[in-house]
């Protein structure tokens, strides 16, 4: 089992390393490891690597299964990235799909300049705008009503630009790292139904300028953009009960936008569905409940309004139709 796991970072890794040519390898950093396979394998090819997480017991997994592989130039640590301090700069760091738990994707980004070495390699991804669209279709599919409420709740954190489990538009981590003196040497998108879920970049830091100049999460923020997120808090703001009575007015607003953003508003409208998405975290409660895999307590959605909602939001956005 655990050969057979490693074997599938085996090939991220190499992957990843294959579109960095000409870097030193003394030291990586792994943010966001996980249960750390990727930091194990990127010590078969790294002096050293030091790998970062917020979550106890995935540290402790990933310390457990370094010690079972016998990989002893790894250190996991437990704790935010951006607070932690690392005595030398990287040769290399790794972000694999977790800036989307972050409280700030902007100060990420600076902790990950300011720890890498000029003329170092990034290779970064990260969960896109169709992403919970992505899950809410599975979620239909499977009445899995645990993964419809969370899934809800990403998009609605990303439209209205919540500190929580949340997305980010497509292109926008490739502007901020370029601000940041990065040169992007690849970048690649994954879709579903021809919409952006996930987007990987491979940069290299040339000429280091941490300063931030935009939000929280964006730097820059694009007019387009920024109007899309105007209408998103506008519809939001009378909370989930008001959203039903003023869907048909802002069915237009998005369709009078009319740029790729605007239609993912149309997304806010489950919330008339589920209600408990409204809150940006999951509470306490169901966080014990989910951990020990037990029943939410959520009411039954109507999940074929949610399925009409969903298949307007596809035509609107312009991906393959629905069947």
């Amino acid at each position: 089992m655990l050969e057979e796991r490693l074997q599938t970072s085996e090939v991220h890794i190499a992957d990843a390393l294959t579109r960095c040519p000409a870097g030193r390898r003394t030291l990586a950093i792994d943010v966001g490891c996980g249960e750390g396979w990727d930091a194990v394998v990127l010590a078969r090819h790294f002096d050293r690597v030091v790998a970062i997480d917020p979550n106890r017991r995935s540290i402790g997994r990933a310390r457990q299964i370094a010690q079972e592989l016998g990989v002893s130039n790894v250190e996991f640590r437990c704790g935010p990235f951006v607070a932690d301090e690392i005595d030398q700069n990287a040769d290399f760091v790794y972000c694999n799909l977790m800036s989307h738990h972050t409280p700030s994707r902007l100060k990420l980004l600076e902790a990950i300049t300011t720890r890498l070495e000029t003329g170092g390699w990034l290779v970064y991804s990260e969960a896109t705008e169709a992403y919970a669209p992505l899950e809410i279709d599975r979620a239909l599919a499977t009445r899995d009503v645990r993964e419809l409420y969370e899934r809800v709740r990403q998009a609605v954190n990303g439209l209205l630009r919540t500190p929580g489990f949340r997305f980010f538009f497509t292109g926008t981590a490739q502007a901020s790292l370029a601000r940041k003196g990065f040169t992007i040497t690849d970048a690649s998108t994954s879709t579903w139904r021809g919409l952006p879920y996930a987007e990987r970049i491979t940069a290299r830091l040339e000429n280091p300028s941490p300063t931030a100049f935009g939000d929280r999460d964006y730097d820059p923020l694009d007019p387009q953009l920024a109007r899309t997120f105007d209408l998103a808090a506008d519809l939001a703001s009378g909370g989930p009960h008001c959203i039903a009575a003023r869907s048909a007015e802002f069915d237009a607003e998005i369709r009078k936008l009319g740029n790729t953003s605007s239609a993912y508003v149309l997304l806010l409208r489950l919330l008339q569905f589920v209600p408990t998405a409204w809150e940006p975290r999951a509470s306490k409660r169901e966080l014990v409940r989910r951990r020990l895999k037990q029943p939410l307590g959520y009411r039954t959605p109507d999940w074929a309004s949610i399925a009409q909602v969903h298949r307007e939001f596809v035509a609107l956005a312009g991906g393959s139709p629905l069947t």
